[in-house]
């Protein structure tokens, strides 16, 4: 099937479960839409994501002047506080069902927490490598591809960073994966939550 017919289906998916979806060709493409949703006036919240940061967008919004609250700069609870109250969360995903389910899969929370309630807007970035046949599918590209590539990233000593495969590790103490939240529509806390799926593949 053609991949641009294809986001055209997914698009209209999410359409129907309240986000505001498009589609880009490219991160240049991408930054444009998003300065023209973000106000420079609004505080832009960046958790930990991979692809928002593969993709040059934290770079870009600090140059032109937005006040970007970024996680990696300031990894406690104060920062992750202030990246959750932000006035937009600037994120990705882990992984997009066809019909429409956002699935992710945190440790802290944050992430998570701030598409649920907090930011007046979301806009989550979606490469193509993130889209998954159905739900289970979704549900096992998280656990079985973006966990391990993450804790590989973060030399984290995980069963699955070994592996390269979900281990269903229950060590409380060691274990990465805590939080798994599945978006089946648009949370009424957030005012518009976009979501802009891309013709390549980023991140994790």
């Amino acid at each position: 099937m053609n991949k641009e017919f294809s986001l055209k289906l997914i698009a209209d998916k999410l359409s129907k479960r309240g986000f505001l979806p498009y589609i880009t060709s490219d991160s240049k493409e991408t930054l444009n839409l998003i300065k023209s949703i973000i106000p420079i006036s609004y505080s832009v919240g960046i958790p930990g994501s991979v692809t928002i940061r593969e993709m040059g967008l934290d770079v870009e919004l600090k140059k032109m002047g937005y006040q970007v609250v970024d996680v990696w700069e300031k990894e406690d609870r104060e920062g992750r506080l202030k990246q959750l109250n932000a006035d937009v969360v600037l994120t990705s995903v882990n992984a997009l069902s066809k019909d429409g389910f956002i699935v992710n899969l945190d440790g802290t929370g944050n992430r998570v927490s701030s598409m649920c309630f907090g930011p007046r807007e979301v806009i989550a970035v979606v490469g193509i490598n993130k889209i998954a046949e159905n739900l289970e599918e979704a549900i096992y590209r998280v656990k079985n591809v973006a966990a391990p590539l993450n804790y590989q990233r973060k030399n984290s000593q995980t069963p699955c960073s070994i592996t390269g495969k979900c281990q269903n590790c229950n060590n409380i103490d060691t274990k990465q994966c805590r939080v798994l939240v599945i978006h089946e529509g648009r949370p009424r806390g957030i005012e518009t939550f976009h979501v802009i799926l891309v013709k390549e593949s980023w991140g994790f």
